[in-house]
């Protein structure tokens, strides 16, 4: 079964690059900057530095991941508490606001669309939890993606509405995701470098970085903070806008 889930979403990368022009080097750039990420994260488990050229000469695992375009699983828990706005007053920790939930189901198990065939979910998810946190993507200050493979965190970019289609490459390679960039991503190196505890990975970032304990990594605006996760073979779709104790 896994072997059949990294061919499904090795040929949807291949698809992706075939029709953007997508190269190998902007999918490095995602795994580069998960890794800075996760040099400021005591909790990954990758936090060696990673050139490029590193990541380029990577064995190949089914083209075109190479080794570090894959999450590697780990053993480990997280629990989040979610509770109702009348406990706030009681909590020892800083406040965080689930201001948006949103799901997307394109309806088909595994069956592709024009152009980027992971948007309609993705699409149907960011216009119900950005609608009902009544903001848009340009609102979002982190994105905590769901990044099993590289091109991953490409699909969510332009699903969410951050780039246009086939622009997420270039989005990447001028290094908008990475420490210093205009929208601050995996913050915690992702499931990619930081640790793979499936869709927990980036909620639990999210947290961190909304309470404003992120540490070393801590982003300066962290008042709306975006977590996607994906299910299936692309088919399943779902999203939080969480906002810090200064957004209500």
């Amino acid at each position: 079964a896994e072997v059949f889930r990294q061919e499904v979403f090795t040929l949807a990368a291949q698809r992706y690059m075939a029709l953007h022009g997508t190269t190998r080097e902007q999918l490095g750039a995602v795994a580069v900057s998960a890794r800075r990420w996760a040099q400021m994260n005591p909790r990954a488990i990758f936090r060696q530095p990673l050139p490029m050229a590193d990541y380029m000469g990577a064995r190949m695992i089914a083209e075109p991941f190479g080794l570090y375009d894959c999450a590697t699983p780990v053993d480990g828990a997280i629990c989040v508490v979610v509770s109702a706005v009348a406990t706030l007053a009681d909590l020892r920790q800083p406040q965080v606001h689930i201001l948006g939930i949103g799901q997307g189901h394109p309806g088909q198990a595994a069956v592709r669309h024009d152009g980027n065939g992971d948007g309609p979910g993705m699409a149907i998810c960011a216009k119900n939890a950005f609608g009902m946190a009544r903001i848009s993507a340009r609102d979002i200050q982190i994105a905590q993606f769901y990044d099993a493979f590289t091109y991953f965190t490409l699909a969510a970019l332009e699903g969410y509405g951050f780039c246009g289609e086939g622009e997420a490459g270039a989005f990447v390679s001028s290094g908008q995701i990475a420490p210093g960039g205009s929208l601050p991503a995996n913050t915690g190196g992702g499931h990619l470098s930081g640790y793979y505890l499936q869709g927990m990975t980036p909620l639990s970032e999210a947290i961190m970085q909304a309470r404003g304990q992120a540490g070393e990594r801590q982003c300066a605006r962290h008042d709306t903070v975006l977590v996607t996760n994906v299910g299936g073979y692309f088919d399943h779709h779902a999203s939080l806008v969480l906002g810090s104790a200064h957004t209500l």
